[in-house]
């Protein structure tokens, strides 16, 4: 024990003879903690939703206002059918959408539990390489050869997270 404090006080010294040495162990910490506290955020945003409201009651306005005004989702189009939802996910249009049922208001009014049918797009799950073209356009390879390259106009790519290195188990 002995040793350990005679250690502590020989670096405590140091510190204090050298400012440069005090300044990089309390900024360099600080730095790193405001950049991986604030600068870095990892939040999908922007996510194209498509809704299919069956009910058209100021409650289920509400609810599409709520999805749409949390940042997180951008209304696409109201769709009459299933079908209609299909097609904007086919296309690429949509990335989710949001089912509400009918008598979603009354349900809500009379304080009867009531679910929501959201439906989450995972095709483009995966890892992909970002390459700029000319024309102010961007192509997305994906590491996954059984997907096609997705290509988009700069303005619409934003870079969400880098990949570092990836564990795969076969």
């Amino acid at each position: 024990m002995r040793t350990l404090l005679a250690i502590g006080r020989k670096e405590l010294r140091q510190i204090a003879r050298d400012r440069r040495s005090l300044f990089i162990l309390l900024f360099v910490p600080a730095f790193f903690l405001l950049l991986y506290g604030y600068a870095l955020n990892f939040d999908i945003r922007d996510i194209s939703l498509a809704v299919e409201d069956n009910d058209r009651s100021s409650e289920s306005r509400a609810l599409v206002s709520a999805f749409v005004n949390s940042g997180y989702f951008r209304l696409v189009e109201f769709v009459e059918s299933n079908a209609d939802l299909r097609r904007l996910i086919d296309r690429n249009d949509a990335r989710a959408t949001l089912v509400i049922p009918s008598e979603f208001g009354r349900d809500v009014i009379r304080g009867r539990p009531v679910g929501v049918q959201v439906i989450i797009d995972g095709e483009n799950a995966t890892v992909k390489k970002l390459f700029r073209e000319p024309g102010g356009m961007v192509r997305l390879q994906p590491a996954n050869p059984a997907l096609s390259p997705i290509r988009l106009p700069e303005d619409r790519v934003r870079v969400q997270g880098i990949v570092v290195g990836v564990i795969r188990k076969y």
